[in-house]
């Protein structure tokens, strides 16, 4: 659609503040495979992605538009010199008289001139779209920093926080910037602060939640403790040790990570497609 950024395509995507240095880079509570650590090197490509995309969309806009306006100007640039012999056209040194082709060589020079010109008007047209279009551009650009800025923001890695995407998108939702077709171009305020907020609210809600550690015994209590006693309460003789576990075995805690539900995944994770960003 005209008038709004197009999505960069395949390829893997400047803006607000950052936040501090290796912000939610550390594993977290994420469910995905993917380290986000391994996608700092992409960045730059997914920024440049955006903007050749961009452009390549305006132009492609631009040019259907001027065909539709000009269809008798590229009829004639595309067809073979000598059929435009003896016609009538356009003046390429005064668009506002004609001229008639001479020639074969007259008609050739002619469509080189009128190639450049129309050049010339699409490469205009498009810079004064882009023009049109920087705050949303700005836009998008800041917002996909947010993704390089907070890993833990970004849907399926290992570094996710569901609660935090889903604190965040609730508390942002009423700046968000959406295109005419509804699609998230970003948020119309910088949100890193924001991030960096929540990210320290639910650090220390979450260490307040953490059972406290059980106070260590003293030595003379640890002794009492280990020593063998008899079904009256009483102190044992020592008995002959056990036999310990056999060697090269070893036992392991049974890990795993689940799959989330998290509608907040779901917004982001579209929001990342629509800039070009692929997991």
């Amino acid at each position: 659609m005209a008038g709004e950024p197009a999505a960069a395509g395949a390829a893997p995507v400047p803006g607000e503040p950052g936040a501090a240095d290796g912000a939610g880079s550390a594993p977290g509570p994420g469910v995905g495979e993917l380290d986000a650590t391994t996608l700092t090197d992409k960045w730059g490509e997914i920024a440049n992605g955006f903007e050749s995309s961009q452009e390549e969309f305006l132009r492609t806009d631009v040019l259907q538009e001027m065909q539709t306006e000009l269809p008798q100007h590229f009829e004639a640039i595309n067809k073979h010199p000598r059929e435009l012999v003896g016609q009538k056209v356009q003046s390429v040194t005064d668009l506002s008289k004609t001229e008639v082709l001479r020639d074969a060589a007259d008609a050739e020079s002619w469509q080189g001139a009128m190639k450049r010109l129309l050049a010339q008007e699409v490469a205009s047209r498009v810079g004064a779209r882009q023009e049109d279009m920087r705050d949303q551009f700005q836009t998008v650009h800041a917002s996909i920093d947010l993704f390089r800025n907070n890993a833990d923001l970004i849907p399926g890695t290992k570094q996710f926080d569901g609660e935090l995407a889903t604190r965040f998108v609730a508390f942002a939702k009423d700046y968000e910037v959406r295109s005419g077709g509804g699609k998230l171009l970003g948020w119309n305020v910088p949100v890193q602060p924001l991030v960096n907020q929540l990210r320290t609210q639910m650090a220390a809600e979450r260490a307040a939640k953490a059972p406290a550690a059980p106070a260590a015994p003293t030595a003379q209590q640890q002794r009492a403790a280990e020593q063998p006693r008899t079904q009256v309460g009483t102190f044992a003789a020592p008995a002959a040790p056990a036999p310990g576990p056999q060697a090269g075995i070893v036992s392991k805690a049974g890990t795993g990570a689940g799959t989330e539900d998290n509608a907040a995944a779901g917004v982001l994770a579209a929001f990342a497609r629509q800039n070009g960003f692929q997991i």
